[in-house]
């Protein structure tokens, strides 16, 4: 025998027991999470997916509006380099002309007057000269200030910007994470407990004002799967920025099936449909290889029509609204026009209540139910 005493044959075993039932306990797989409880987390993880990306269009809306001043301050600024170049001119051709003429003091002209008729003409010229100079100098030193005045709102509105899609950022990792958790979840379910799941998340969907799905237990279900516009969703979604596209988060709005329409290639609907659930939302995107932000996808889908669109959702509006294109009634629209849910937000209309757009950070471009109707109107 090893073992010289009953208590260290003892102390073998109980070391021997352990070991085995660290080893069943290892090698037992985990408790399966129940029905009732993934759906009690997922309705929680969907309300904070909800906020989340109600934010987000909140502020693809914001950085919308911020793009548009840029832009007018921009042009503003244009308008008052040139009329500073032109006051400038003036005043140059002022001062070349009293140059030319002599300066007029007052003794000179009482002196050299041939007659009072003569001399009031002199005075009077003289006065002239000298007040189309300080009038000239005036009008230059304005528009300077004003010029710099301009280029500090540009500045001012540039930095509200990067610390706005600073924020942005951060929202889209934390949705992100949530979507991740969320499938993580879902993933745990058997078939048919997520068939049963996502029946019951497709009869509780409901879409507010922004397009986002405030059903808690629908919205997480959407996120979990992958709904995606029919068109499948790229893995391991990263946060967007200006500068590199990345892959989106799970959007939140139901899976709708294509067009039940055919579409001739070539026509705004068919173009834009190559971009559903492929091309991430990137602020300030102009092509399907950075990405693109909602009025940067349709200027790009127009443009390959050879029609050149304002680079804003309030430069289209004031575009269809001058051309007397505009349109307050949605059964004035057809496919292929531009529509606007509300101001901030723009896409390509594909009838039967859905259009096309690119929705917010996060999301790829989508093809989805209008969730609201500001207006819009033909660009032909």
């Amino acid at each position: 025998m090893l073992f010289r005493s009953p208590t260290g044959a003892r102390r073998l075993l109980a070391a021997l027991a352990a070991c085995a039932m660290a080893v069943v306990l290892f090698a037992r797989p985990a408790h399966a999470i129940t029905l009732d409880e993934a759906k009690a987390q997922l309705e929680t993880l969907g309300i904070e997916l909800a906020q989340l990306e109600d934010e987000l269009s909140v502020a693809s809306s914001d950085l919308e509006a911020t793009k548009a001043q840029i832009i007018d301050t921009e042009d503003a600024i244009e308008v008052k380099r040139g009329e500073l170049t032109d006051a400038q001119g003036v005043l140059a051709e002022s001062t070349r002309s009293t140059y030319k003429l002599g300066s007029f003091g007052l003794l000179d002209i009482i002196v050299n007057a041939t007659s009072f008729e003569d001399l009031v003409s002199r005075i009077y010229y003289a006065d002239a000269i000298q007040e189309a100079q300080a009038d000239a100098v005036q009008t230059v030193r304005g528009l300077e200030q004003e010029l710099e005045a301009k280029q500090a709102e540009l500045v001012e509105t540039r930095t509200a910007q990067e610390a706005r899609l600073s924020e942005v950022e951060a929202s889209v990792q934390e949705h992100t994470s949530k979507v991740q958790e969320a499938q993580a979840l879902y993933d745990q379910l058997s078939a048919e407990e997520k068939a049963r799941l996502a029946a019951e998340a497709a009869a509780q969907a409901q879409v507010n004002e922004n397009g986002t799905n405030t059903n808690g237990l629908s919205n997480a279900v959407q996120a979990a799967t992958g709904a995606n516009g029919g068109e499948g969703q790229a893995a391991n979604p990263a946060p967007s920025s200006p500068s590199a596209p990345s892959e989106p988060a799970q959007p939140s709005t139901p899976a709708p099936s294509r067009p039940s329409y055919d579409y001739s290639s070539g026509d705004p609907i068919s173009i834009a449909m190559q971009f559903v659930g492929r091309v991430p939302y990137v602020y300030g995107g102009n092509s399907p290889e950075e990405g693109f932000d909602c009025s940067g996808m349709v200027c790009y889908v127009f443009r390959q029509l050879g029609l050149s669109l304002p680079r804003t959702t309030y430069g289209q509006i004031s575009y269809l609204q001058d051309k007397g294109a505009w349109k307050t009634d949605i059964s004035e629209l057809n496919p292929g026009d531009i529509v606007f849910p509300h101001s901030g937000h723009v896409g390509i209309y594909a009838g039967d209540g859905m259009f096309i757009d690119a929705p917010k950070p996060g999301m790829t471009v989508q093809y989805r139910a209008l969730y609201g109707f500001y207006g819009g109107g033909s660009v032909w």
